[in-house]
């Protein structure tokens, strides 16, 4: 039976401290009043300034910083330098160089310009040139460039060619099955091409097809990927000066890539060094965060001590008589450091409560007034400064008030009531 009630025994002492903060709710309400504001105020900073600088830069971080892309026009020799490059002193990236022309296809009323990407004869990612906005200022970056109808991948052999969406909507028509047989025009003789997959409209081509409706005449842009196959079966060799050449690389080492890129006069695109400089604006607000967070402990610390002092000094005939009754100082000691963390406890969920509902409703003024698509969010080391703080306050405050709560001048204080 012993060892029962031993075992049943803190959680006696414990909710009796429960009782106890309840008996002396207008004290500990005082106190509750400071520790919920100044809580409340800290955790509202951290997951606001997280949440600001996250809406602020999620499109930048969102890119994959591993995948650069590069390019330049008529320099045949800088593409080929930066390819050995890579090979030499990157080894472990995968990458691939191919080589885009201008060509055109005729049709009965018009003709469609068409930018002809030679891509190596295996399965190939395909990237684009994207702008992203991240504070006000438009971020080049790269997305891939995905397949809608057709062939899967970008693995083109032979006479295989795949086309953008757009032209294949307009000029071969919604009703029409791959494969399909065109002809193209790059140099001489015209090319006889298939058609075995269609893919997403790119952005840094715009609108592909433009139909004048008036003259029923056809115009504008298409986009067209063909094996590289084709380069050494007909003569091109007269664009080499006017022909765009392009490196897709993806590595662990982007900074190296853009490096070489940029020592031979290619134009890299790609997020890495957004993501850098996005990187120390966060460094710079941790660091903000961190010195906010102690002065604001350092604060709420004063105003606790007062607090506690306050309603230790209202409560010090009480602790007399228990103590003129025989009650120990372990037993003062562990009531009163229950109170004090049951307190602090509640205070902190009571603030965690009030923040999130703060910004829930500011998420709503913000998508339904505003428009935009805010998501509140706090990092991990934001967490761990909160919990620092509500660990370190009812740690240490809760000894400090069980301490001067054994320190009562008993005879005294029987005495004067």
């Amino acid at each position: 039976m012993s060892l029962f009630k031993h075992r049943k025994q803190p959680f006696r002492h414990f909710f009796h401290s429960l009782i106890m903060v309840y008996r002396n709710r207008t004290a500990y309400a005082k106190l509750s009043v400071t520790v919920v504001l100044s809580l409340s105020f800290l955790l509202l900073f951290l997951i606001f300034t997280d949440s600001r600088l996250y809406n602020k830069y999620k499109e930048v971080y969102a890119q994959p910083s591993e995948i650069v892309l590069s390019n330049i026009y008529g320099n045949k020799t800088a593409y080929q330098a930066l390819l050995s490059q890579i090979a030499t002193y990157i080894p472990e990236a995968d990458y691939y160089g191919y080589t885009t022309v201008n060509g055109y296809a005729q049709y009965e009323n018009g003709s469609l310009n068409i930018r002809c990407s030679f891509l190596p004869s295996i399965e190939v990612p395909v990237y684009e040139v994207d702008s992203i906005k991240a504070d006000q200022t438009d971020i080049f970056s790269v997305k891939p460039i995905k397949m809608v109808q057709g062939k899967e991948k970008f693995d083109l052999k032979g006479n295989e060619v795949i086309i953008n969406e757009s032209w294949y909507n307009s000029l071969i028509g919604e009703g029409g099955e791959l494969p399909l047989n065109i002809t193209i025009q790059i140099g001489s003789p015209p090319w006889q091409v298939k058609v075995v997959g269609v893919c997403e409209d790119s952005v840094e081509n715009g609108i592909f097809f433009d139909e004048v409706s008036s003259s029923d005449v056809v115009s504008g842009w298409g986009s067209m990927y063909l094996s590289a196959g084709l380069l050494s079966k007909y003569d091109v060799s007269t664009y080499d000066d006017s022909a765009e050449y392009s490196v897709w690389i993806n590595t662990q080492e982007p900074e190296k890539a853009i490096g070489f890129a940029r020592a031979l006069g290619l134009i890299p695109y790609g997020v890495y060094e957004a993501q850098q400089s996005t990187n120390a604006v966060m460094k710079v607000e941790i660091g903000n965060k961190a010195y906010i967070s102690a002065v604001i402990l350092l604060l709420l610390g004063l105003n606790l001590y007062s607090s506690f002092s306050n309603a230790l000094h209202e409560r010090r005939y009480e602790i007399g008589v228990k103590r003129a009754l025989g009650a120990g100082i372990s037993h003062i000691m562990r009531q009163f450091i229950y109170e004090s963390i049951a307190v602090l406890l509640l205070d902190t969920l009571i603030s965690v409560i009030i923040v999130v509902d703060l910004m829930i409703g500011y998420k709503a003024y913000q998508t339904f007034v505003l428009g935009n698509e805010w998501i509140v969010y706090i990092s991990l080391y934001s967490v761990i400064i909160f919990l620092v703080c509500v660990i370190s306050l009812s740690t240490v405050f809760s000894l400090i008030f069980a301490y001067k709560s054994t320190q009562v001048e008993i005879i005294k204080y029987l005495r004067d009531e």
